[in-house]
C-alpha cells in the first residue's frame, strides 16, 4: 500500500520515500524536516496510525518547517482525508 501511495505522487511529480514500516518512517521523516527545500511531508494513514505520538512530538519540535501532515482514507470509501497539525 505504501508503495502505491508513494508512486501516485510521483507519477504527478512530487518526491517521494517508501519505507516498510512505521518505525522505518519516523527517522525518515525526522531527516526530511531538516531540509529548507522540503515545504510539506505527506504520510499514509497505514504509516500514521501507529506512529501518531511521535508524529506530534516531531510537529511540537519543529513548528515552522516543513508541513507534517497525515492523509486518512475512511473506511469502506475511497475519500481520502487530510490531517494538519
Amino acid at each position: 500500500m505504501t508503495g502505491v501511495f508513494v508512486t501516485s505522487f510521483q507519477l504527478a511529480g512530487v518526491q517521494g520515500t517508501v519505507v516498510e514500516s512505521p518505525e522505518k518512517a519516523v527517522p525518515e521523516i525526522t531527516i526530511l524536516m531538516n531540509y529548507l527545500s522540503v515545504g510539506l511531508i505527506l504520510v499514509s494513514d497505514y504509516i500514521s496510525k501507529t506512529i501518531s505520538n511521535k508524529l506530534t512530538e516531531l510537529r511540537s519540535k519543529n513548528l515552522h518547517h516543513p508541513s507534517l501532515s497525515c492523509l486518512h482514507r475512511e473506511a469502506r470509501r475511497e475519500k481520502w482525508t487530510i490531517e494538519f497539525y
